[in-house]
């Protein structure tokens, strides 16, 4: 049935409170010809459950006819209604909006863990885009610190350059000097 295994079936039905409650039980059985059959049985004898053949979903029409002229209500309608076992409507509408409800907790847990996910995720950008942009001040400043400091070795050079000019210079007049003598 769709994606589902007989054996997932068979769990469906002995693990669901409302079916288990209406008296419902399913068996897996292995048939000699390497097949399965998955049997259901209810322990109340006013209640059964049999394969037709037929899609169960299928639904007879209410009315015939193809326009206003000749309509009229299906002839087959009046057997239908009275094939219907209306005793466990209220076993399958109790059925139905436990499925409903168990869906509707389990779309509303997804929709919160992707909510919490997300908001985890955008406390850790915010968080790692806050670390990067501290990172990268460090580093500028490191840099700019790195700038003044070689600027600052370039400026005593220069002026070590200056004074050991001037000491040449001035040794150079007093060998001129001396040689003019």
């Amino acid at each position: 049935y769709g994606p589902l295994s007989l054996s997932d079936l068979e769990t469906l039905i002995n693990s669901d409170p409302t079916l288990t409650a209406a008296g419902f039980s399913a068996t897996l059985i292995t048939n000699p010809d390497g097949t399965y059959t998955l049997r259901i049985d209810n322990s109340s004898p006013s209640r059964s459950v049999r394969d037709t053949g037929a899609n169960f979903y299928e639904s007879s029409p209410v009315f015939v006819g193809s326009g206003l002229a000749d309509i009229e209500v299906a002839p087959t309608l009046r057997s239908d209604l009275e094939d219907i076992d209306f005793s466990l409507a209220a076993v399958f509408s109790s059925f139905a909006s436990g499925w409903w409800d168990r869906s509707e907790e389990l779309i509303n847990l997804l929709i919160s863990d992707i909510s919490t996910t997300r908001a985890d995720v955008r406390d850790e950008l915010r968080i790692e885009s806050a670390l990067l942009e501290s990172i990268d001040r460090k580093v500028k400043e490191m840099q700019g610190v790195s700038i003044d400091k070689e600027f600052m070795e370039i400026m005593k050079i220069q002026r070590t350059y200056e004074a050991v000019a001037r000491i040449v210079q001035t040794i150079d007049e007093l060998l001129e000097t001396t040689l003019s003598m």
